[in-house]
């Protein structure tokens, strides 16, 4: 690779809360910016489960982790930015891409890619009013792909620090592959923009295909193979397919820290083990070396166990 490529973690709902991001921080690193998973306001009124996903002190001290939003209305986004102000935030993502219809049925995520005035509201309110910066994440369109062009000519790209381009439609939802073609137009279309890459990278393979299609392309959102393979960050900075030579020690640690880390934060173990199960399973299944370690993983019945696994065979 020419240049080292910057890489931003993406929001994953169940994977990517406050323990797994410092335990991901403070072992493995490599990561330019975190995004935390979006925070809504829910039939209530309230905003539920901040703590769960806003900022540990030291990611929001190196101002490397961003709270995402899912608005639907000026009012609700209101709340919302003031609940990122509240907790020391001076930028928010706006969650222009979550597909699926209970979310687009009420307005919210992919739905307002149709409605390119109402987010500039929202740009003008958090940049004028606020002083916020802020950032977009979003899909190509509801159902057809050409959306995203009419979105980009009709918004204020002046006040959006950087847009993160998924390149499927809400349709698709996750199934297909990517259009990487799609997201290179735009780039090509609006060479102004600040656009990330967001989509199918699970190896180090699939960031060398997508810079040799966009070899200008030096940003990439990375979710699911970061969370598979959480050396996935490092080998892109090193331009290397292998493995740190310490990468036994490195997993063991993030193994343990995130355990730990998750008992200590959870309100009883079998909240903690089913929590732990989830992150450790995610971990091991798509690696080929951690197969028989995942098959544990999925038969044990306590934290003690989990544990022992990670103590013993990892």
């Amino acid at each position: 690779m020419n240049t080292e490529p910057i890489i931003y973690f993406a929001p994953l709902q169940g994977y990517t809360d406050n323990d797994y991001r410092e335990t991901h921080f403070n072992v493995m690193g490599n990561i330019d910016l975190y995004f935390a998973p979006y925070l809504c306001v829910e039939n209530d009124g309230r905003i539920k489960s901040v703590a769960k996903f806003l900022p540990s002190e030291e990611l929001n001290h190196k101002k490397i982790l961003i709270p995402q939003v899912l608005p639907g209305t000026i009012e609700e986004l209101k709340l919302l930015a003031a609940c990122v102000i509240e907790n020391g935030f001076s930028e928010l993502n706006i969650n222009l891409g979550c597909p699926y219809p209970m979310v687009t049925n009420r307005g919210r995520g992919s739905a307002l890619i149709q409605k390119p005035e109402l987010v500039n509201t929202f740009l003008e309110y958090i940049t004028d009013e606020l002083n916020l910066k802020t950032s977009l994440k979003i899909r190509v369109g509801l159902s057809d792909p050409d959306e995203i062009f009419c979105f980009l000519k009709s918004i204020d790209k002046s006040r959006s620090q950087h847009i993160i381009i998924h390149p499927r439609t809400a349709k698709q939802l996750y199934k297909g592959k990517a259009d990487v073609f799609v997201f290179k137009k735009c780039a090509e279309m609006f060479p102004e923009l600040n656009l990330i890459y967001n989509g199918d990278i699970k190896c180090f393979d699939d960031i060398v295909e997508l810079r040799e299609i966009m070899p200008f392309q030096n940003k990439f959102m990375i979710g699911r193979g970061l969370i598979a393979n959480p050396f996935l960050a490092w080998q892109l900075k090193n331009d290397t397919r292998e493995l740190p030579s310490n990468y036994k020690l490195l997993l063991h640690n993030f193994a343990i820290q995130l355990f730990d880390s998750i008992l200590k934060s959870s309100n009883d173990e079998h909240h903690a083990l089913n929590r732990i199960r989830t992150q450790m399973l995610a971990l091991f299944e798509e690696n080929s070396e951690m197969k028989k370690i995942s098959k544990q993983f999925k038969k044990s019945k306590s934290m003690n166990e989990i544990r022992k696994i990670i103590d013993f065979s990892i």
